[in-house]
């Protein structure tokens, strides 16, 4: 629900930006880990991020997206839910690439 939440105050922060005279909304850039097992909502949110403009890169759970970091593939968004089954949750992942990736800034 947290990141259903996001998701869409984003969403709504991006389009009340909207100029109504214009006729496109300027695209987003960057990567986001989007880390979801949810197959419903690991579905929905990269194409909402991707109509914005963002580049989306997805792990299926925690164990899967420091793998995708590792990859150095210049991530500058980690979305991720905050429960998920396998042992990982939202909390011990952000603790992991802290500590693991010191060069991705953690917030």
């Amino acid at each position: 629900m947290a990141l259903a939440c996001f998701v869409l105050a984003k969403l709504c922060l991006r389009l009340a930006s909207i100029d109504p005279s214009a006729s496109r909304l300027a695209p987003a850039q960057g990567t986001v880990l989007v880390v979801e097992e949810s197959r419903d909502v690991a579905e929905v949110t990269p194409a909402l991020l991707e109509q914005l403009g963002y580049r989306v890169v997805r792990a299926e759970n925690a164990a899967e997206a420091p793998r995708h970091l590792q990859r150095g593939i210049g991530v500058d968004l980690l979305l991720s839910d905050i429960v998920m089954p396998g042992g990982i949750d939202g909390l011990a992942l952000h603790k992991s690439v802290a500590s693991g990736f010191p060069s991705f800034q953690c917030c």
